[in-house]
């Protein structure tokens, strides 16, 4: 799981959510599933967790969020699915994430939560992107 650059995407959602909360109360929303999300992640909740992080992107793309502001969502939703033992969405949301600019391919291919998709074909397709 990418917990550090989560991090600083929580703590500007923060930001934006004491600026403009009164005014779009999706934007807490977002800020809310993704807590709730990171919150399921360390009680094993993984499938929990994942469906929080999908909602957050969910609303995320509904807000007009640049594909940036969502890759280390996606990720984290990823890590959530692998660890849910859901290949297919996790390969489907990793997919995403590294499509929306997420780059950090090395963190990638060592990250503990992956290591059940390193059998899977998919994987060796993924860390070429």
């Amino acid at each position: 799981m990418l917990r550090k650059p989560l991090r600083p995407f929580l703590l500007l959602l923060s930001l934006v959510i004491t600026a403009s909360a009164q005014t779009n109360p999706a934007v807490q929303t977002v800020a809310d599933l993704a807590q709730k999300a990171e919150a399921a992640y360390p009680s094993k909740h993984f499938a929990d967790s994942a469906g929080l992080y999908v909602q957050a992107i969910q609303q995320q793309i509904l807000l007009q969020a640049e594909p940036s502001d969502r890759n280390g969502v996606e990720y984290n939703a990823a890590c959530s699915f692998a660890l849910a033992g859901d290949k297919d969405d996790t390969i489907l949301w990793l997919s995403r994430a590294i499509e929306d600019g997420f780059l950090d391919l090395q963190h990638t291919s060592t990250d503990a939560d992956l290591t059940t998709l390193h059998t899977d074909p998919r994987w060796a397709t993924l860390l070429i992107a």
